[in-house]
C-alpha cells in the first residue's frame, strides 16, 4: 500500500514517476532513487511491477531498453518499436477465364460430424437461456435462434 512520508509524495507516486522518466527501472533502481531523494523505507517488488503493468513497460519489447544504471539514468523516455505484423495467409485465387471447374457438392455430414453439430445447437441453446435470464437482450436471442435454426437445416440436409 502507497503511504505518504514527509515530504507529502508517496511511494506509489514517486514510483510512477520515476518509472516514467526511467521506463528500464527495475526495483533495485527505484529503491535506490526512493533512498538517494531522502525518504524511508523499502520499495516492494510487486508495487514495481504492478505500476510497471499499467504503464505498458511489462513484457518482451522487440528490441528492448538499455539497462538503468541507477539515479544517474536519463529522463527522456524511450518509446518501444511496435511488433511486427503478422503474415497472413494469401486468399486463393480462381480462374478469371470463367472456365473454372464448378466446385464440388458438400458431402453429407455423418458420424463425428453430426455429434459435433448436435452439441453445437445444445451451445446456442443454452446461451439463449443465459441471454433470456440477463433480459434485455432480446434481438441478441432472435439472432442465435435464427443461427440455431439455420445450423439445424444444414444438419439435416
Amino acid at each position: 500500500m502507497a503511504t505518504a512520508n514527509a515530504q507529502g509524495q508517496s511511494k506509489t507516486a514517486f514510483v510512477r514517476d520515476f518509472i516514467r522518466k526511467n521506463p528500464a527501472a527495475n526495483r533495485k533502481v527505484v529503491e535506490e532513487a526512493w533512498l538517494a531523494a531522502g525518504h524511508e523505507g523499502p520499495i516492494s517488488s510487486s508495487l514495481v511491477s504492478n505500476l510497471r503493468a499499467q504503464l505498458g513497460l511489462t513484457g518482451k519489447k522487440p528490441g528492448g531498453f538499455p539497462p538503468t544504471s541507477g539515479i544517474e539514468a536519463s529522463g527522456s523516455v524511450q518509446v518501444a518499436k511496435s511488433k511486427p505484423k503478422k503474415r497472413r495467409r494469401r486468399a486463393k485465387t480462381r480462374a478469371s477465364d470463367g472456365n473454372a471447374a464448378p466446385a464440388p457438392e458438400r458431402k453429407s455430414r455423418t458420424g463425428a460430424g453430426e455429434k459435433v453439430l448436435a452439441e453445437i445447437e445444445g451451445d446456442i441453446d443454452r446461451l439463449i437461456f443465459k441471454l433470456m435470464l440477463a433480459g434485455g437482450m432480446e434481438p441478441v436471442e432472435a439472432a442465435l435462434r435464427d443461427v440455431r435454426r439455420l445450423l439445424y437445416h444444414a444438419h439435416q440436409a
